[in-house]
C-alpha cells in the first residue's frame, strides 16, 4: 500500500498548457480522501508550490526548485547552494545580453530560472563548460541552472524522512527527463504517455492518456492497490432530530470501523453544488439521508450527477416507499442499512 504519490505539476496535473486539470484534481482529492498523501513536485520555486499545495488541499510534503528545497509541517530544508548558479548566469548574461531570467529568482533559494528564449543545446553545452558545480535542465516550462549535487531524486528522500514513510511507500507521477531520479528514488513510478522515451523506460507503467487525463489514471492505479474505501453522506439541511443523529453516528461508526473513509458531503466542498460534486467525484459510495418527501427534490441535482458518474447511491429514509430510480433501494431503518453487506449493491 502506498501512503504518498510524489507528482510532477506542469504537464501531469494541467490539461496540456498552463491550466489546471479538474479531472486531476478531482482524483487528488480521491486519493487524499483514501488516506494517500499527495506531494507536489516541481521546478516551482518553493512560496509559489506551497500555495499551490494548500489550494489543491495536498498533505504531503513539498519538492521545490527540482529537489533543491523540501518543506513539510513548518519544517523548510535547502539542500544545495545558488552561489554557483548565479555566477553561471553572470557569464550566461555576458554572452547573451538578451537572455531573460525568470520573473520569480528572487524567490529561489538554489535554482536559477531562464526563460526558454534561446537554443536549449547551446545554452546547456556553455553551462556544463562554465562550471562543473552545476547542471542545466529543461523542465519543458523553463530552463534551469541547478547545483548538480541535487536533484528530484535527492529532495524525495529528504521528504520521505520528514513525512516518516520510506521511499518504498512513495509512488512516483511525472512526464518529463528532470522526473528520472525522482522514478529511481520512489518505490513505483509511472510515466505519462506525453513523457519522452528515457522516462518511459525507467517507468515501471506508463499511462494511455498524457497530461491531467494521465495522472487520473495514475491515481486509479494507486488506489486499486488500496483496500479502504470512500463513503459519502450527504443530506438536506434541518435534519437534527435526536434520532437522525444517532443514525448518522452509527453510519459513520459502521464505515470507519470497517477500515473506510468517511466524508460528510453536507461540511465539504463549500456552499456551491459543483464543489460538492468535486468532492463526490471521489466516493465510492453515496449514503443519501431522506427526512421527508421535499428532501428528494433539493437533492435530486446532485444524485442524478452522481448516477450520471456511475458512482452507486444508497438512500436512507425515514419515509416509507420512497424510490424513484434514482437510487439502488432505500432502507426504512438505518440499521437495515448496517445488516449485510449494503456498500457492495449492484447498480440498476
Amino acid at each position: 500500500m502506498f501512503k504518498v504519490l510524489a507528482s510532477d505539476f506542469d504537464g501531469t496535473l494541467t490539461n496540456g498548457g498552463r491550466m489546471l486539470s479538474l479531472e486531476a484534481v478531482r482524483a487528488l482529492r480521491a486519493l487524499q480522501f483514501r488516506g494517500v498523501k499527495v506531494s507536489l513536485v516541481s521546478g516551482m520555486n518553493y512560496p509559489s508550490l506551497f500555495k499551490m499545495g494548500f489550494y489543491l488541499g495536498c498533505r504531503g510534503a513539498v519538492i521545490a526548485e527540482n529537489g533543491a528545497v523540501v518543506g513539510y509541517e513548518g519544517t523548510v530544508k535547502v539542500l544545495g547552494d545558488k552561489e554557483p548558479s548565479l555566477q553561471v548566469l553572470k557569464m550566461l548574461k555576458e554572452r547573451f545580453p538578451s537572455l531573460k531570467e525568470l520573473w520569480d529568482n528572487h524567490y529561489r533559494s538554489v535554482d536559477v530560472g531562464l526563460e526558454r528564449s534561446l537554443s536549449k543545446d547551446e545554452v546547456s553545452s556553455l553551462v556544463e563548460e562554465y562550471s562543473r558545480e552545476v547542471r542545466f535542465i529543461d523542465s519543458g516550462v523553463a530552463y534551469h541552472i541547478l547545483d548538480r549535487r541535487v536533484d528530484k531524486g535527492i529532495g524525495l528522500r529528504v521528504a520521505a524522512e520528514l513525512m516518516k514513510v520510506e521511499p518504498s511507500d512513495i509512488a512516483a507521477v511525472g512526464d518529463n527527463e528532470n522526473d528520472l531520479e525522482l522514478f529511481r528514488e520512489a518505490g513505483y513510478s509511472i510515466a505519462l504517455a506525453n513523457a519522452p522515451e528515457e522516462l518511459k523506460e525507467e517507468a515501471d507503467h506508463v499511462t494511455v492518456y498524457p497530461d491531467g487525463l494521465g495522472f487520473v489514471e495514475a491515481a486509479n492505479l494507486v488506489m486499486g492497490k488500496l483496500k479502504v474505501k470512500a463513503v459519502g453522506v450527504d443530506y438536506p439541511e434541518g435534519l437534527g432530530t435526536l434520532d437522525d443523529i444517532e443514525a448518522l453516528k452509527v453510519i459513520r461508526g459502521y464505515v470507519e470501523s470497517r477500515g473506510h473513509i468517511f466524508v460528510d458531503l453536507s461540511r465539504v466542498g463549500g456552499d456551491g453544488f459543483a464543489a460538492k460534486m468535486d468532492y463526490a467525484a471521489g466516493l465510492d459510495l453515496i449514503i443519501t439521508y431522506i427526512q421527508r418527501p421535499a428532501d428528494l427534490n433539493s437533492l435530486q441535482p446532485e444524485l442524478s450527477y452522481a448516477k450520471h458518474m456511475g458512482k452507486r447511491i444508497v438512500a436512507l429514509s425515514t419515509v416509507k416507499a420512497l424510490d424513484d430510480g434514482l437510487f439502488h433501494k432505500v432502507y426504512n431503518d438505518p440499521w437495515e442499512l448496517l445488516e449485510g453487506e449494503a456498500e457492495i449493491l449492484h447498480p440498476r
